[in-house]
């Protein structure tokens, strides 16, 4: 266990164990527990070589792993160790690896060394300090205006429970964070020490997105049924605010339909979130009068899925939002709250995960996938210059808060995620091999067709029954999501952003053939191959989603009669079957584009359902203790299993030659709150 093992000294760096940190002359940085538990190890030995077997027994408790897995594992450490040239981790032929500490640095220019971006800044900024202070030049102490790196980066959280949406105080003392698993509730801790404070305990309700107001005396938080299967609207999302410590909350009014909205104030007296004016219509920012419960628009989406996130800058002149353009594609907005004028500061067709303002105002720190992992970026908010990494880009970074004193608050992530299939006999994997793995879609030979970043970004992966995963596109950056075979097993088609347009590929199952479908950019989702071998998805836009579909000469066109379908799902007699916006009946799709209902009264609640040969398998409470059921055509709803860790961001399938439920099941996950302390 990496949290009884003290700290020690190796060569120029302190080695933190149970913080996963490794400290160095010129300031900290975060390794994966993984990478921690190899250096242990390693370091443990004295120079010795330790075998691949006993790498395995100790870090992966002795499961079955893929040779790739341990490489990448060496190959973080490696680059995690950069810093120091005397740090070598060397390969021992026919046994393991051993960690050699070297009497004298090899030479190396910092850019052949390939040394991160982050430690570079650091190093730098060690070598700068000690030609001040020798020189005593003490003009040149005097910090940039701008963020220009990371100075070091503290884990307040080693809970075994998921801790998420941090709120840093503003004095940056304390920081409130959502975690649970049955429900969810709101804890509070010291920044510096102490044990964690929980602040709710309501049965059957989950309570998150703390944000403090300006003073820092009150706390305000979105609060929500637990179960998704509640009829009663009014109790599935409610605004409270609560004095700290001890005060008690009182509701300051409702959401209409998103319960996972963020908040910001204002004013002492006026919360930011983002929901919908009423149910049907896009997603915007609204203000909220903590004292009376009235509301009014900030922003008016005219394009794109959403407005979500917003962050009100220090001096309450602007307001910092996400502009949700398409899945995985974000634009970063800002909005003047008194004249209503709004301009993007970056949409470069990247998603955007989190994002705060700097204590000035004149920057903008956010986590995106740009650099094809979830690292630390910055950006000026006046002069529109690229944006510059600040992480070394060794942990995903997600949402995140600041104080006024140049420190962060931020969610980091450790996942794993895995495609199984839920088989008579138990869950079972599709591949052996660890990944974060997701949208998994079977083929009537049980080939799997999914998305992995197991290679660093998001790329297409197919597993052969029984045999091992390849890699057919090589893309290197941006988002790919949901796959589909052809009728025959032979194609696939997925959904790609390029730019950030997102259009339809189609690609050989032996990753040859390659090619562009559509060439329209907008919105798409739930691609679907029809019995008629024509492909289809569909299209959100502000104004309602509909079915289009792909003709052969690459003409795109509404599906006749289709209505407002929101998802699409294809059944394994090839018909087509989804659901409308705002309405869970499940339809069928009939000759003509006409519709018809599949089972009348039927309705399910979560997004995570396939049809299967006899009837619909779908999920309840998914991402908890997820519960897998199954609607017969005909006959009555039944549970057939529980599943935990069942992925929430990943689409489900089924094996066409027995029924057997696919989906991705998280497996080991690490999911924290860290402090960042901002260089200047």
């Amino acid at each position: 266990m990496l949290a009884q093992e003290r700290p020690f000294d190796l060569s120029a760096l302190n080695v933190r164990p149970a913080s996963l940190q490794l400290v160095g002359p010129g300031g900290s940085w975060q390794v994966e527990h993984k990478v921690m538990q190899l250096l242990v190890v390693l370091a443990k030995a004295g120079g010795g070589a330790v075998g691949r077997d006993e790498i395995i027994d100790i870090c992966w408790q002795g499961r079955v792993i893929s040779e790739d897995a341990l490489n990448r594992c060496v190959s973080r450490l490696r680059k995690a160790l950069q810093p120091d040239p005397r740090l070598v981790v060397e390969a021992v032929p026919k046994v393991g690896y051993r960690l050699r500490v070297l009497e004298t640095a090899p030479v190396r220019p910092a850019a052949e060394a390939g040394l991160p971006q982050g430690a570079l800044r650091w190093l730098a900024a060690g070598v700068l300090l000690a030609i001040c202070v020798a020189g005593g030049l003490a003009w040149m102490l005097r910090p940039p205006q701008a963020v220009t790196a990371v100075k070091s980066l503290q884990i307040l959280t080693g809970e075994p429970l998921p801790t998420l949406r941090p709120a840093l105080s503003p004095d940056g003392g304390t920081v409130v964070y959502s975690a649970g698993a049955e429900t969810i509730d709101l804890y509070m801790r010291s920044t510096r020490d102490g044990a964690p404070v929980r602040l709710t305990d309501t049965p059957e309700m989950d309570e998150y997105s703390p944000a403090w107001s300006p003073k820092g005396d009150r706390l305000a938080y979105v609060v929500s049924h637990s179960s998704m299967d509640r009829p009663d609207a009014e109790l599935r999302c409610r605004v409270m605010v609560m004095s700290v410590p001890g005060g008690r909350p009182r509701e300051v009014g409702r959401c209409v339909t998103d319960a996972g909205t963020g908040l910001s104030w204002l004013d002492e007296k006026t919360l930011l979130y983002a929901d919908r004016e009423a149910p049907r219509t896009p997603r915007r920012i609204r203000a909220m009068d903590v004292d009376t419960g009235q509301t009014r628009d900030l922003s008016q989406p005219s394009e794109g899925l959403a407005d979500q996130d917003p962050f009100v800058s220090p001096d309450g002149r602007r307001v910092l939002f996400r502009r949700i353009k398409s899945v995985g594609v974000d634009e970063m907005m800002i909005q003047e709250v008194d004249s209503g004028r709004e301009w993007p500061l970056l949409s470069d067709g990247n998603a955007i995960h989190g994002m705060t303002w700097t204590r000035d105002g004149r920057q903008v720190v956010f986590s995106s996938n740009r650099g094809g992992d979830k690292g630390l970026w910055v950006i000026d908010v006046k002069s529109r210059a690229e944006p510059r990494r600040l992480s070394v880009g060794l942990m995903a970074f997600g949402r995140m808060s600041a104080d006024d004193n140049d420190h962060i608050a931020v969610e980091i992530h450790n996942q794993r995620a895995r495609i199984e299939a839920a088989r008579a006999a138990g869950s079972e994997p599709v591949d052996p091999a660890e990944g974060m793995d997701a949208d998994p879609d079977v083929a009537r030979d049980g080939a799997t067709a999914f998305v992995s970043s197991r290679s660093g970004t998001p790329e297409l992966w197919m597993a052969p029954s029984g045999g091992r995963a390849v890699r057919l596109t090589r893309r290197e950056g941006g988002s790919l999501y949901q796959p589909r075979w052809s009728p025959d097993g032979a194609r696939i088609v997925f959904i790609a952003v390029e730019r950030g347009a997102s259009d339809l590929y189609e690609i050989g199952r032996d990753g040859s053939g390659l090619r562009r479908l559509t060439n329209n950019g907008t919105p798409k989702h739930s691609p679907a191959w029809g019995g008629d071998w024509t492909i289809r998805y569909v299209t959100t836009t502000p104004e309602g989603s509909r079915v289009m579909r792909v003709e052969a000469n690459g003409s795109v066109r509404p599906e006749p009669g289709a209505g407002e379908w929101q998802v699409l799902r294809t059944a394994p007699d090839g018909r087509l079957y989804g659901w409308g916006r705002g309405d869970r009946r499940l339809w069928v799709m009939t000759p003509g584009g006409g519709k018809r209902e599949a089972i009348p009264g039927f309705r399910m609640q979560d997004p995570y359902w396939v049809v299967g040969r006899n009837g619909v398998y779908f999920l309840s409470n998914a991402g908890r203790r997820a519960g897998l059921r199954f609607k017969p055509w005909v006959g009555e709803e039944q549970e057939l299993r529980r599943l935990s860790n069942v992925s929430w961001t990943s689409d489900v399938s089924v094996d066409p030659r027995d029924d057997s439920f696919v989906y991705a099941n998280n497996g080991e996950e690490v999911r924290d709150i860290a402090v960042v302390s901002l260089a200047r």
